[in-house]
């Protein structure tokens, strides 16, 4: 029985680590920020509907990239403010225009991150074990996928978090 949780456990990270590596040819079209980000938290709404879920987001933001991978980053950024926060921790996306970039911001008002583990979040394996509630464990590649994801597109992730304050994930990308 232990021999099959870690070939499966096995299988997943490495099923994780392939998409990492290979994130294949962008789809590169227009995308429309302030739709995907309001899709995305309706969503949220509907797997954690103890949360509430607010966006902050231009009528109509459009941005060159590809719209999968983009809201493959959004989910991976929104499912970890669910999963690393207390049951209805409010949850903020929010999509701002900076110069020559677009910001997408998403925000919680969990436990935030100890501030020794800021540097390394976007690592692979990297988890963060304690300040942040560990009821389900991963495998500590979604936020390296997500800044692969924001890389790829010519743009950057990063984190802001303060223990007892919550934690902001920014994607940048191009304008």
């Amino acid at each position: 029985l232990m021999e099959r949780a870690v070939s499966r456990a096995r299988r997943l990270v490495e099923a994780d680590l392939a998409r990492l590596d290979d994130l294949g040819v962008l789809v590169r079209e227009p995308v429309d920020l302030g739709i995907l980000v309001r899709d995305v938290a309706a969503d949220l709404r509907v797997v954690a509907p103890d949360r509430v879920v607010t966006v902050d987001a231009p009528e109509s933001i459009v941005v060159d990239g590809d719209r999968d991978r983009l809201t493959q980053a959004l989910v991976g950024l929104t499912s970890n403010a669910v999963r690393h926060t207390p049951a209805g921790t409010p949850v903020w996306l929010r999509v701002v225009s900076v110069p020559g970039a677009v910001r997408v911001d998403v925000a919680d008002a969990g436990n935030g991150i100890p501030p020794e583990h800021l540097p390394h979040v976007f690592e692979r394996f990297h988890r963060v074990e304690d300040g942040r509630s560990t009821t389900s464990g991963g495998t500590g590649l979604g936020l390296a996928i997500v800044d692969a994801i924001a890389r790829a597109h010519g743009g950057s992730a990063a984190v802001v978090s303060a223990v007892g304050r919550g934690s902001t994930f920014t994607l940048t990308l191009p304008a």
